[in-house]
């Protein structure tokens, strides 16, 4: 549960971002806020149906790594780039499966950048 002055604080879903708003959302929370833990299921998650916007958008790691730029100037500096060089790791491995040069090509050099 969030309390509703966190989404007036923080803001909403970022609209601009086709897939990963709510990622995008959590990780703009987590930078300002502590949270608890309950070990204990509360909820039955339902997904994998087939109108799940994350199955139908390609390159969904990209908007992980738009949402996870923002953050780079935060405490988290060190987590945020760690997370940002798997995402990259990620990427670069469909591009050589699929030979998709542009996608290799540019984030080879942000992960070269970040390992700086």
């Amino acid at each position: 549960m969030i309390h509703r002055s966190i989404f007036d604080d923080i803001g909403y879903f970022d609209e601009n971002l086709k897939v990963c708003e709510d990622y995008d959302m959590w990780l703009r929370i987590l930078r300002k806020y502590q949270f608890g833990f309950i070990d204990e299921q509360l909820i039955n998650k339902i997904a994998g149906h087939s109108d799940q916007l994350s199955f139908n958008a390609k390159f969904i790691d990209i908007y992980r790594i738009i949402a996870l730029k923002k953050h780079l100037n935060s405490i988290y500096h060190k987590e945020i780039k760690d997370a940002l060089i798997k995402k990259c790791d990620i990427l670069i491995k469909g591009a050589l499966k699929y030979n998709n040069k542009k996608i290799l090509t540019k984030y080879t050099t942000l992960k070269n950048n970040l390992q700086r």
